[in-house]
Parts: structure tokens; sequence; C-alpha cells
């Protein structure tokens, strides 16, 4: 695969998402490709966004950078976010209509934007521009996603269900992962998580890409000494399967 290609590319597939992540050694990037990870494997935006331990309101800006641009596009800084689409007379011409009328569905405001001045906004889009450029209170416009206990039934088939915020290990491996700088750690703290969620070996070590030997591995040297046994210390590498007078033979010849 031409990692280069890929990068310029928003619409890949889970083989090709794998691909970038086995290549990326930024631990921020890292995050937000398994995020795209789990979309790729057929979950929902609200099961992707809890299994990759990133907030909602971050998913929905993803979605939005991943759609502009790919993979670059999430190598944006704080502050470099792209400029709202519409100008500043288009945005008065829609807060003109929106006083109307008391309540909108915030999709509604999405197709008045498409048939007015055919620009295309995300849902999150749109939700962003309510909030930051109207100085409105989101509460008076109705989510179309309403919140449902069956969003995360995908979830709670593989995993059995835990207190997230009351599950004391949970929120260790949580806090873990959001500081964590080391991108191998990174890996573990995460395997362990799905764990904790109740899914099995072998699909966690699906979700991370290493075999079950090295998850089981993981979660030993968790459960002996926690964090600082997912540290890799030097020595404890494979051993060589040549000897060094062997290497000397070979380097000789």
């Amino acid at each position: 695969m031409n990692l280069e290609l890929l990068k310029s590319r928003s619409n890949l597939s889970l083989e090709e998402i794998i691909f970038l992540m086995d290549n990326e050694n930024d631990v921020k990037i890292y995050k937000k490709l398994l995020y795209f990870k789990f979309k790729a494997m057929g979950y929902s935006i609200i099961e992707s966004y809890n299994l990759a331990s990133i907030k909602k309101s971050t998913a929905y800006y993803l979605e939005d950078l991943w759609n502009e641009g790919g993979y670059y596009s999430l190598l944006q800084k704080p502050g470099q976010g792209r400029k709202t689409k519409l100008n500043n007379s288009q945005l008065s011409e829609l807060k003109n209509i929106l006083d109307t009328k008391d309540e909108w569905l915030v999709n509604d405001v999405v197709k008045l934007i498409k048939e007015n001045w055919g620009i295309n906004y995300s849902y999150n889009g749109v939700f962003n521009i309510l909030n930051s450029y109207f100085n409105l209170k989101i509460s008076n416009y109705h989510e179309i996603h309403q919140k449902n206990k069956n969003n995360l039934g995908i979830i709670r088939s593989n995993a059995r269900e835990i207190d997230f915020f009351e599950n004391e290990e949970y929120s260790t491996l949580i806090n873990y992962i959001k500081v964590e700088k080391d991108i191998n750690t990174l890996k573990r703290l995460y395997y362990l998580l799905f764990k904790k969620l109740g899914f099995s070996t072998d699909i966690s070590t699906k979700f991370i890409g290493v075999s079950s030997v090295t998850g089981n591995n993981w979660q030993n040297r968790w459960n002996k000494e926690g964090y600082d046994g997912l540290l890799h210390k030097k020595g404890q590498g494979r051993k060589p399967l040549l000897k060094d007078e062997n290497l000397v033979i070979l380097k000789k010849s």
C-alpha cells in the first residue's frame, strides 16, 4: 500500500485504516484512527467513541475533519480549525430565518442551509453554529439523535454490563489512556480496557492487532505490577536466536 496516497483519502477500508495505524507513531493521531477503525468495523458513532475513549463532541468534530481531508485533516492543532463556510451576510440571513420560529430541528437547519446557499454542513457543524455564532442555548433546539438505551446494543451483546463511572479499575485505565504519550504502552492500555469491558481475548487482540499470546502477557504483567508492568524495560525483549559467536562468524563470511 502507498502510505502517502492513503493519507490523502477519506474513503478508506478497514484494512487501509489498520495499515495507517500500524505506521502511526503519534499517540493523539492513533487514538483518532482507532475511532475510525471501529466505525469501519461496523460499530455506530456512539459505540465507536465509547470504545476509543473520546468525547461525543470530539467524535463529531473528527467526522467533519475526516470528510474534509482524511488523515492530514486530523493533524490540525487547536485554533487551526476551519472557518465557517457561511459568510457574515449569510449568517445574518440565517439568523433572521431562525427568528421566524421558536423551535427548530437541527437537521431542518442543515437542509435550510443547503437549499438557500447550496452549502453542505454536517449535523454537528450546524449544531456548533447555533451555539457559537448565535449564542443560543442548545436546549432550545431539538436534537435528532435522542438518547436510547439500545444505542449500545452491539457493545452490550459482546460485553458484560458494568458501571463505567463507579468501576475503579475502568476509571484508572481511562485516566492512564488520557495522558499516555508512548504509543506502545497506549496499545497495551487499550487492550486492557477492552478486556475490562468484557470482550474476549480474541476480540480484544483483533481491536489492537496483536496475537492472543501478547495480549495475555500484557494482562499478566498488569495483574502483577499494574501500570509499571506494561512498560518495556531493557532486557525484556525476545532473546536473539543466534549467539554472539555465531554473529561473528556470519560477519566474517
